[in-house]
């Protein structure tokens, strides 16, 4: 009987396409079969991460799998083959612990080219001596990489990145731009000749007309406090150079995660740039800096302090922007204090970001304070309630926004390291006696201080949203929990203290609406809209006085809507560009017409004019959020499919800005766009993905789409398998796109 060959599984790895001969995927393989077919070994199965860092195992799907398969004994394998040791990996603890893992279900690791297995004493001993050397040789070349920065720091050169506002790059060398050193001066002068602060100059500088030039890294035309600030603590300004004022640290008990430090040592030299500021300025707006931020230091509230319950939640009749407390001190004839009194005002009565309202009324707190309390009084004591109530028990409020917020952030720092390692492996495998070494190196050094600052932005988003999620954590309550104070609203209400009454009023509440007059019967409240879904639309309340209120309830957030390419959101638009091709996105999933020809582009396509060989008419669709003008993605309809378009591209195609992948707006968009295409008269629709593109499939099986078959086409000189959705739709009226 013939005796059954020992099963192994093959394992390859590269960090980044430039690998020198002998490491690349290829030669890899070929050395690792040849040592199987020696040992008379069988493969049962290949995996490989390309353009993957060895520095952790997180982002390497392969090697996840290779390790679940591992576990759950699918091929009976006895060995892991690698070219070497170091394409396992390059963290010690990574590789011990993955090793750890293999041998508790019977299977060891061999390098074919370091000659060592894991099966025998001496081999785990130099698998741990050469993962430990792997590490340090992979931390050497990033303080090398970090060591070449603070270099230039010491020499007083630019480190890299964009220019700080104020100056621009002209052959690395920051010069002043004086268009935009202007405001510098101006802000400079303000901050420390006058008693105002970050907040007082951000409004100076409105009401004056002086905005901040549009930037590609960033947008906005006015200079609000964080920037101004951000502004007067970069030293930059007074003619020096500086390095390591924030630090990246990681966060004890983790492996893989990080968070900035600002630091208050740090490394300060003279730049070889020209000053917007002298530097007696700039220490002198350093010391009110730091006096104002004692004096702005945070103290906890005392019991005694007033808090203004519907601040922010209660909206100006004429602008619609939030209503918040004031206080109003009255003094005796005698010059003694008589009373406080709290108000709520529009908070753009004076100018604020551009913005001035004329609505100068200010309403009563306590008036509309006791209108809402007795609403809602009112409410709990409806028949109704109680039954409706106890349906409700255990509801939670949902976080699944802030959570993917924090998800994205996570994502895309690991992106960023992801990223950072494969530069600084480019740069370890560059070539000394390459002609181009010098100019080549260069280029990665550039790109490399590029991913710094990107990590250091990312960082400090994440780190934002993670004290975001603590504090809604902290301090949220479930539904349950309304729900049963509701029950006893009345009861508790008149025990709570004014932060307690804050809190569930925020829980419960997301907006009210008031009359621009005081009404005749005394009433400014005019509606509640409500967060949960406790109230029947049948259910009216009323104030003691009969002043009808409406009440209405928040079921679901505004949905988004498709709407035709236009000007209202072509800003956003080309942001969402930018952002794609940061990401690595195809070329052609946003248009690339110039900013000006991009609408006269997309009525051109309408109309079948103008067409680039081998596509067709087609309407196109910007997914929107109306509410904060910001495109979310685009699909475009083709009125009719060419041979080609029929087995690779169909009728339907669609891209989402990176920023809002994964939030199900894929799905919405297509299920949206289905109406378009029946009103275009399209009987069956059919819309195509590559085989291995398990989202896609997903998103168009959602919308009730079939597969018809798999083809295999050409793209790019690769050759792809195809899948082939189809869709029946209801007839729609004839038209150009009947199939």
């Amino acid at each position: 009987m013939q005796k059954e060959k020992i099963k192994v599984y093959t394992y390859t790895r590269v960090s980044t396409a430039m690998q020198v001969d002998g490491y690349s995927l290829d030669a890899q393989k070929a050395k690792m079969k040849a040592y199987a077919d020696y040992n008379d070994y069988e493969i049962a199965g290949e995996y490989e991460d390309a353009g993957k860092s060895g520095k952790s195992i997180e982002g390497r799907a392969q090697f996840s799998q290779m390790m679940e398969d591992i576990k759950s004994g699918k091929d009976g394998v006895s060995y892991v083959l690698v070219f070497k040791l170091s394409r396992f990996g390059r963290n010690a603890a990574d590789v011990l612990s993955s090793l750890q893992v293999m041998q508790d279900f019977g299977v060891n690791l061999v390098c074919v080219e370091d000659g060592i297995d894991s099966s025998k004493d001496a081999g785990k001993l130099m698998i741990s001596v050469l993962s430990a050397v792997a590490e340090i040789e992979r931390e050497n070349i990033r303080v090398q990489t970090m060591e070449g920065r603070i270099q230039k720091a010491r020499e007083g050169r630019w480190n890299g990145g964009f220019a700080p506002y104020g100056y621009r790059l002209v052959d690395g060398k920051l010069i002043i731009n004086e268009e935009e050193a202007e405001a510098i001066r101006v802000i400079y002068d303000q901050y420390v000749y006058t008693d105002i602060g970050a907040n007082g100059i951000a409004k100076y500088l409105e009401t004056h007309g002086i905005r901040k030039i549009p930037r590609q890294n960033g947008k906005n035309p006015l200079f609000d406090a964080h920037l101004i600030r951000l502004i007067l603590k970069n030293p930059v300004y007074c003619g020096k150079i500086a390095y390591g004022r924030r630090k990246t640290e990681k966060v004890r008990g983790t492996r893989n995660e990080y968070k900035l430090v600002e630091q208050d040592n740090y490394l300060l030299a003279d730049g070889k740039h020209e000053a917007i500021v002298s530097e007696e300025v700039w220490q002198a707006a350093q010391v009110k800096l730091l006096a104002q931020a004692k004096k702005y230091e945070h103290v906890n509230r005392g019991k005694d302090e007033h808090v203004h319950l519907l601040s922010g939640i209660v909206k100006c009749p004429v602008c619609g922007a939030g209503m918040y407390g004031n206080k109003s001190i009255k003094h005796k004839a005698d010059g003694t204090k008589y009373k406080d009194f709290y108000y709520y005002g529009c908070k753009h009565r004076s100018m604020i970001r551009g913005h001035k309202c004329d609505y100068k009324k200010q309403i009563r707190e306590e008036l509309l304070d006791d209108a809402v309390a007795e609403v809602i009084v009112k409410l709990v004591s409806n028949p109704k309630f109680a039954a409706m109530m106890q349906e409700k028990i255990n509801m939670k409020v949902d976080t699944a926004a802030i959570d993917q917020e924090f998800v994205n952030y996570e994502k895309q720092l690991r992106q960023h390291y992801s990223i950072k390692s494969k530069l600084a492996e480019e740069i370890d495998s560059l070539d000394p006696d390459d002609r181009h070494y010098v100019r080549r190196k260069a280029d990665l050094d550039d790109r490399l201080y590029r991913m710094y600052d990107k990590i250091e932005d990312t960082e400090s988003l994440l780190i934002a949203a993670r004290a975001k999620k603590q504090a809604i954590e902290a301090e949220k309550l479930t539904g349950d929990n309304i729900y049963k104070v509701l029950i006893y609203f009345e009861k508790l209400y008149g025990v709570m203290n004014e932060a307690e009454r804050r809190q569930l009023i925020e829980a419960l509440i997301s907006e009210i609406q008031v009359y621009p007059e005081r009404q005749a019967n005394g009433q400014w409240l005019k509606s509640i809209k409500f967060k949960l879904p406790i109230i029947e639309e049948d259910m009216s309340i009323s104030l003691d006085n009969e002043e009808q209120v409406e009440t209405v309830v928040l079921l679901t957030e505004r949905p988004l809507v498709l709407v035709e390419p236009c000007g209202k959101y072509l800003e956003s638009y080309l942001e969402a560009r930018e952002e794609g091709r940061e990401n690595g996105m195809a070329s052609d999933d946003f248009s690339s017409a110039p900013a000006g020809e991009l609408l006269k582009r997309y009525d051109e396509f309408r109309c079948g004019r103008d067409l680039p060989p081998g596509w067709v008419a087609a309407d196109y669709y910007w997914l929107v959020d109306e509410d904060k003008n910001r495109f979310i993605g685009e699909i475009g309809i083709r009125h009719g499919l060419t041979e080609a378009l029929r087995r690779y591209g169909g009728h339907i195609g669609y891209a989402v800005r990176p920023s809002e992948w994964n939030k199900g707006h894929g799905t919405l968009m297509l299920g949206l766009a289905l109406e378009k295409a029946r009103d275009l008269g399209i009987t069956t629709a059919m819309i195509t993905c590559d085989d291995d593109n398990a989202a896609s499939a997903r998103v168009m099986e959602k919308n009730g789409f079939t597969l018809l078959d798999r083809v295999t086409n050409t793209v790019d000189g690769r050759t792809v398998i195809t899948r082939r959705y189809t869709k029946n739709l209801s007839p729609g009226p004839a038209g150009k796109g009947a199939v």
